[in-house]
């Protein structure tokens, strides 16, 4: 009832929803050093320490235009503020100088720092190329990546949620 209410009205109808906060992981890179996939972000500095270690990056990045880091910083945001929060921002009811909203971004700035070096170089459509040639052991991208992947051959790879997203769908 619901959708026919949105065809009568001004409102729109989606035709096509993604899920972006979504962890892709190589598993050969991860189990290399002894990890899964991280569920939170002190996981996560866990796990790329130990890449790092070892001289891989932990996240595939691409920015040589702006967004890719963007969609990034959002799941970083997520994390700290939760869903509800996290959509306040866009109500209003969560201010952006929120406490909360500073630790995502810090969270985001300290990520950033166990990207593959030539990130600003890469383009989004390149990302999956990193990624598939073990360049970086995971990347956050939507639900769309798996197909992209598949395409080109590469099937060593599981999902989960971005760290701090579980149960969140952006």
């Amino acid at each position: 009832n619901r959708l026919l209410e949105l065809l009568r009205s001004d409102q729109g109808v989606p035709v096509n929803i993604h899920r972006a906060n979504v962890l892709w992981s190589n598993n050969k890179m991860l189990a290399d050093v002894g990890a899964k996939p991280p569920a939170t972000w002190d996981e996560f500095f866990v796990v790329a320490e130990k890449l790092k270690a070892k001289g891989v990056p932990a996240l595939a990045v691409a920015e040589n235009a702006p967004g890719y880091w963007g969609q990034d910083t959002e799941t970083c945001i997520i994390a700290t503020l939760g869903p509800d929060k996290w959509a306040g921002l866009f109500n209003g009811t969560t201010k952006w100088d929120d406490p909360m909203v500073k630790e995502g971004l810090n969270i985001s700035v300290r990520a950033l720092g166990y990207a593959n070096p030539d990130y600003l170089s890469v383009g989004w459509g390149d990302i999956n190329d990193v990624f598939v040639a073990g360049k970086a052991a995971m990347m956050i991208m939507g639900d769309w990546t798996p197909g992209v992947l598949w395409s080109k051959g590469f099937k060593d790879f599981s999902w989960s949620a971005a760290p701090g997203n579980a149960n969140v769908y952006q």
